[in-house]
């Protein structure tokens, strides 16, 4: 029975020398944690990181940039597609009107001509209001032009940081 008593002690001995070891490890762990913490605090304390982080929260990443580049610039070029679609359309009209106009001049009396120059003048916008129009249209696309190289040059500005 002492053999055993004593197999038990050396157990328990054992058991509080892992236990002191293990608690002294904790008290040094904690110790070096809290000089960690006083060395950061003297560094720059906790609130000052918190205020910069959230001004970095304000900007873009660069792949949301990216992101919105690729959603952006293939629709910009369908609306220049479209654009240059419809310029090369109101050409071939003006071509289609020169030729109307100088037929119907050769073989229309002063009466028919008069006629159609009224129905004209009534039913279609002037020619100024299209020239207007299609000013505005441009100065927007050099404008959405202009964004674009914009965003371009700081895509390939961050993709220098980065």
């Amino acid at each position: 029975m002492e053999e055993k008593i004593l197999a038990i002690q050396k157990d328990a001995q054992y058991t509080r020398e892992n236990i002191l070891t293990i608690k002294k490890k904790t008290e040094d762990s904690n110790s070096k944690i809290l000089s960690i913490l006083n060395e950061m605090d003297l560094k720059m304390p906790m609130s000052e990181g918190r205020r910069i982080y959230e001004e970095f929260r304000k900007y873009a990443t660069y792949k949301d940039l990216k992101e919105l580049h690729n959603r952006v610039i293939p629709e910009i070029s369908k609306f220049e597609d479209k654009l240059l679609k419809f310029l090369t359309e109101m050409e071939k009209f003006k071509l289609i009107i020169a030729k109307f106009d100088e037929h119907l001049l050769t073989k229309a009396s002063k009466e028919s001509v008069s006629a159609v120059k009224s129905y004209v003048d009534d039913e279609f916008t002037r020619k100024q209001d299209t020239d207007k129009n299609l000013k505005e249209h441009d100065q927007q696309r050099q404008a959405l032009s202009s964004r674009i190289d914009d965003l371009d040059k700081l895509l390939k500005y961050q993709a220098k940081q980065i």
